[in-house]
């Protein structure tokens, strides 16, 4: 359907008056009216992915929990001069573990960067 055959049909928002005059300025300064402005810009705008922010967010709690056992193991081989074998092979998986999170951390951030 044609655009000059569409209902326009009034919509509301609340906005603070500063908000108000934001949008006011910047539609005037690209000859568009307020509507438009606030069309187009919403149609381009890049929203943050919340998905992404709660994966970061839990890789971030993954990766504290990953530090505090590494310096569990560390704190117990310093007191006792000592290095277990088994709590070696924890250390190792751990930081495996810690490697793979930042890779992962690395390329959601990468996706992130791009997408804006």
């Amino acid at each position: 359907m044609a655009d000059h055959f569409r209902t326009k049909i009034k919509r509301s928002i609340y906005i603070s008056d500063e908000d108000y005059a934001f949008l006011k300025h910047q539609a005037q300064a690209n000859a568009m009216s307020i509507s438009s402005y606030v069309l187009a810009t919403a149609k381009t705008a890049k929203i943050p992915d919340k998905t992404l922010e709660q994966s970061i967010t839990k890789l971030k709690l993954e990766l504290g929990r990953i530090g505090n056992n590494i310096n569990q193991i560390a704190r117990h081989c310093n007191e006792t001069q000592s290095v277990n074998s088994e709590k070696l092979e924890v250390y190792r998986q751990e930081n495996f573990a810690l490697s793979e999170i930042l890779m992962k951390l690395k390329g959601k951030i990468q996706r992130l960067q791009n997408d804006h």
